[in-house]
């Protein structure tokens, strides 16, 4: 693992391109006052997607919704060996959601986002946020 500068909210929102769905209801709830958790560490892009393999079938077994999950494996199978900083956007106060977002500092862009709400599916609150 590698280490990197912390990225801040604003520079989040300002600096770095959001395309996917998930990414930009990520950035709006980032906007309207979530907070941002990211490490300052990174790691190769197939470590990342991995570990987020990993984790999606976890929140699944247990009744768990994501969205973003397919373009966001996808994406990070794309990168193969490159550096991806991990960050989080937790809106689960307001929404019920946890978005992961996979950063390429290079490009300055979100390479990929899941959104995960861990309501179980018959929750009134499971559905994707919007």
């Amino acid at each position: 693992m590698g280490e990197m500068n912390e990225v801040s909210a604003s520079e989040l929102l300002t600096s770095y391109e959001f395309s996917s769905e998930a990414a930009v209801r990520a950035k709006d709830a980032l906007r309207s006052g979530a907070h941002l958790k990211a490490p300052p560490l990174s790691n190769s892009a197939a470590s990342i997607r991995s570990m987020c393999y990993s984790r999606l079938r976890i929140v699944h077994l247990r009744g768990g919704r994501t969205f973003g999950d397919a373009e966001c494996l996808a994406s990070l199978a794309e990168m193969g060996e490159r550096d991806v900083v991990l960050a989080f956007v937790d809106d689960r106060e307001q929404t019920g959601w946890m978005y992961h977002l996979y950063l390429d500092p290079r490009r300055r862009a979100v390479a990929g986002c899941v959104g995960v709400n861990n309501f179980p599916e018959d929750d009134s609150s499971a559905g994707p946020p919007g």
